[in-house]
């Protein structure tokens, strides 16, 4: 009898690491997300591809200096490039309009509503982990580091105002924009995970320079 409990206790000891094996894999597979790269690669030559035709996304207005894209882009539509160094040299993403799980599946995405580059408050939201992993180390931003955003037609460069803080999924009001201020606005979960919750990372930052390409 004991033989038998001792192998129906080893059964069930290695039933066990195999499924923790198995689900380490599917989280890791996930994190690593082998294919975001291909993913990315392929949406940023797409964007290089529109803007050398001159036929992505028709200015509508202007500041000082730049164009303001039109606010009519397609769901999906990329239409700029993100750079910022304190990440690495190499960090680079390209935006796409919308927010929905199929829109951050490809990485950071224009939240709906807000401004465009050099408007009032331009707002990105992207996941932590998944899709490149593009916000993980959000909140590891400093006061002073660069955020930049490339479109068809200028260079815009942010400042970070501050250190990254934290709000509630629900605190909409660090979306909303201010009368005589360009700023920028960065979204991911908080804490890093794969299933919901309830708070988010911000980081802010304002309009430093723009510059025409």
């Amino acid at each position: 009898m004991s033989s038998r409990i001792s192998s129906t206790a080893r059964g069930v000891a290695w039933l066990a690491i195999i499924t923790g094996i198995i689900g380490g894999c599917f989280v890791g597979y996930h994190i690593w997300d082998p294919m975001a790269g291909h993913r990315e690669a392929a949406l940023q030559g797409q964007l290089r591809q529109a803007w050398k035709t001159r036929s992505a996304i028709r200015p509508v207005a202007r500041t000082s200096e730049c164009a303001i894209i039109a606010g009519t882009l397609r769901p999906s539509q990329p239409f700029a490039i993100m750079t910022i160094p304190r990440f690495s040299p190499a960090w680079r993403f390209a935006i796409v309009q919308g927010t929905t799980l199929a829109q951050l599946a490809t990485g950071p995405g224009h939240i709906t509503g807000t401004a465009m580059p050099g408007g009032r408050n331009f707002a990105v939201a992207a996941h932590d982990i998944t899709a490149g992993n593009a916000f993980l180390h959000l909140g590891s931003l400093r006061q002073g580091d660069l955020i930049r955003v490339k479109t068809r037609d200028c260079l815009y460069t942010y400042q970070v105002n501050r250190p990254p803080f934290r709000v509630r999924y629900t605190d909409t009001a660090v979306l909303r924009g201010a009368p005589g201020q360009r700023r920028i606005t960065l979204v991911t979960c908080w804490p890093v995970t794969l299933a919901f919750t309830p708070w988010r990372i911000i980081a802010d930052g304002t309009l430093l320079s723009e510059q025409p390409r």
